[in-house]
């Protein structure tokens, strides 16, 4: 899958979205149209406005929970991701380097790989900010709402996975990891 994937170039702060079709974050792609039982990757791009007087401080971006795998940047960094199967309801927090934010527009990237079921931003609204997590509090900027979105390639394209290989727990590897 990652192969296939062309990315366009959307991690780059000045890549062009405007082309980009619309969905409203937190949400499932089967409340979409577009996205009724799709499974594969689509990425999703949101600007927002990082204030000049914001103090500087440890920041962090939560996006709540992912169905299923994610990978995010803010302004071409990334800055994290959960790859790991089965992952689907974990929150997440990543940290963001206090050299990424700039004061003006920034541009947060999230590449969503959904490899069954619903798929998407599974919410709430609250939990997708970007918020400070030392020094003055209650600075924080919503992301909730309208994020450009674009279909990767689908799961159903690509090649079968190799079946997985059977162990015995008296094979002489297994015998010797278990011990």
């Amino acid at each position: 899958v990652n192969a296939a994937d062309p990315g366009w170039g959307s991690r780059q702060a000045d890549f062009d979205d405007r082309h980009w079709p619309v969905m409203d974050v937190p949400g499932f792609w089967s409340s979409s149209e577009a996205l009724t039982d799709f499974d594969g990757i689509v990425w999703f791009r949101r600007t927002f406005e990082f204030p000049a007087d914001a103090p500087v401080g440890a920041t962090e971006l939560h996006l709540g929970a992912i169905d299923d795998q994610d990978e995010t940047w803010i302004n071409g960094r990334r800055i994290g991701a959960h790859l790991e199967a089965g992952k689907y309801n974990t929150p997440r927090r990543y940290r963001v380097p206090a050299d990424v934010l700039h004061p003006g527009t920034n541009v947060v990237v999230v590449r969503v790989l959904d490899t069954g079921l619903e798929g998407g931003f599974a919410g709430p609204a609250d939990a997708i900010k970007l918020v400070r997590t030392k020094g003055e509090p209650g600075v924080a900027i919503g992301l909730a709402g309208s994020w450009r979105y674009q279909i990767g390639p689908a799961l159903s394209r690509m090649p079968a996975p190799p079946p997985p290989v059977e162990m015995h727990r008296n094979d002489p590897s297994v015998l010797y990891n278990g011990m």
